[in-house]
Parts: C-alpha cells; sequence; structure tokens
C-alpha cells in the first residue's frame, strides 16, 4: 500500500471548534494535523454536532471517534471522587480504542493534546 500522507491518532478529551481554551487548543490541534496528515481524532462527544459540521464544511481529513462514559458513572463518580477519575477512566478506554485502530490499520504518530 503506497500511502503518500501519515495517519495520525489525536487524543483531545475537550475538543469544540470555534471554542477557546482547552477545547479550543483541542480543535486548532486537530484541524492543524489534518493540513499534513489523516487524522483520526479521538474526543468526548459533548460537541459532537459542531465537530462533524466542522469537518465536513471544511473538508478536512479527520475521522472523529466518539468516547463517553456513561452517565450514571458520571454522576456518581463525580458526587464521590470528582472528575480526575472520570478523565482517568476517559483515558483508559481510549488506550483500549487506539490498541484497537492499531490492529486494524497502520497508524505513524499517536498524540495526546
Amino acid at each position: 500500500m503506497n500511502r503518500t500522507r501519515p495517519k495520525a491518532i489525536l487524543i483531545c478529551y475537550s475538543c469544540k471548534p470555534g471554542a477557546g481554551s482547552e477545547r479550543g487548543v483541542g480543535w486548532l490541534w486537530a484541524k492543524a494535523a489534518a493540513t499534513f496528515a489523516d487524522v483520526i481524532l479521538l474526543t468526548e462527544s459533548e460537541f459532537q454536532s459542531e465537530i462533524d459540521a466542522t469537518i465536513a464544511e471544511l473538508d478536512l481529513s479527520i475521522t472523529a471517534h466518539y468516547i463517553d462514559i456513561p452517565r450514571w458513572i458520571r454522576i456518581m463518580l463525580r458526587h464521590n471522587v470528582g472528575d480526575g477519575i472520570i478523565y482517568i477512566i476517559w483515558q483508559i478506554i481510549a488506550g483500549q480504542m487506539i490498541r484497537r485502530l492499531e490492529r486494524e490499520q497502520q497508524i505513524d504518530i499517536t498524540h495526546h493534546v
């Protein structure tokens, strides 16, 4: 298989087109990486509609995969131990998805934002 563009996995827990702060930085990394690579974006689904619409509108080389922790787990953990544990669980799920993606296709780089 002769590929001209590298394939990159970009892990952005929080990502939203047009936003500022962490959400905006995640999106800007994904958008910038798509200029030179085929990007597989791993993020949570809070802004899925905005991400999907912007990818289509700008015809970006980004395939988004959305990772969510069930709402009941979020509620239980938030009240008992805080958001840090939720983030750790999300990262574990992301790691499992990355291993699956790497078995299915050749990945040239993985980057965590």
